[in-house]
Parts: structure tokens; sequence; C-alpha cells
């Protein structure tokens, strides 16, 4: 397996607000067969392990942390898409790959900061609306 493309900026920072969707890039290296993507969440790998029911469990360091499966989604690219975003989903992602035959990894250097925000709780967080533009008035 190749490793990982060496990228000049090694860290991204998402600011996401609670209910967003964030996607986490991992951009495999070549490799056959074609690497499976494993995620680590503040230095702590992710394990995302298939029930038959609707829940799924993250299991970090032996801390169990309950979450909807249907929010986790490793795509065809190797990102990891995280659909409405919660507090618990914050911290810093690194992306590695894995040889399935072999079981062989590459580290990547590269890490996501994901920092959630609050959402807005009632209309005073809000910013204002202001209008951008107006158009002339239609003369008679």
């Amino acid at each position: 397996m190749d490793p990982f493309k060496i990228l000049i900026n090694e860290n991204n920072i998402l600011n996401l607000t609670e209910g967003n969707i964030a996607v986490i890039p991992c951009e495999l290296p070549n490799g056959n067969p074609r690497p499976i993507p494993i995620f680590s969440l503040d230095n702590n790998p992710l394990d995302i392990e298939s029930k038959s029911s609707t829940n799924s469990s993250i299991i970090i360091n032996k801390i169990i942390h309950s979450f909807d499966i249907d929010r986790y989604k490793i795509l065809p690219s190797g990102n990891l898409h995280i659909i409405d975003i919660k507090q618990s989903d914050a911290g810093k992602y690194q992306c590695s790959a894995k040889n399935p035959l072999t079981g062989q990894i590459v580290n990547n250097n590269q890490t996501t900061i994901l920092q959630v925000l609050n959402k807005p709780s009632n209309n005073k967080d809000r910013l204002p609306l202001t209008t951008v533009f107006k158009p002339p008035v239609a003369s008679r």
C-alpha cells in the first residue's frame, strides 16, 4: 500500500453549528486491494460496530457512546460523513488506511479538528437580516 499524500497544510479546522453535516476528509492511498479507512477521535480509534438494531456504539478506550447509526457513514471516497452533529462529535479526527488482506496500517499526518457551536436557542441569538438590494420602484 502506498503512503498517504503529503500535504502542506496538515490540519483542517471545521467550525460548524449543531445539527449541520460534517465531512471529515480521508483521501485514501492507492493499494490493491483497496484500503479501508479507519478513523480516530482525539487519538482514540473509532470502532463502529453494526448491530441488528438502529443503534450502534463507538468504543473509545472502553468508554461507550451511543449514537444513531444513520448519522455516521463512510463514503466511497473514504471520507467520514456525520449528519446532525452534536457537541459530543467535537474533537480531533485522524484517518488511517488498513489493507484488508494483510492488516497493514498506514497512518496519515493530516488531522481535522471539528468544533461544534451551540445552536441559537432563541431569536435574540440570531443575526438580524439586512436588505442588500432594493429594486427601484416602478414609475407609471
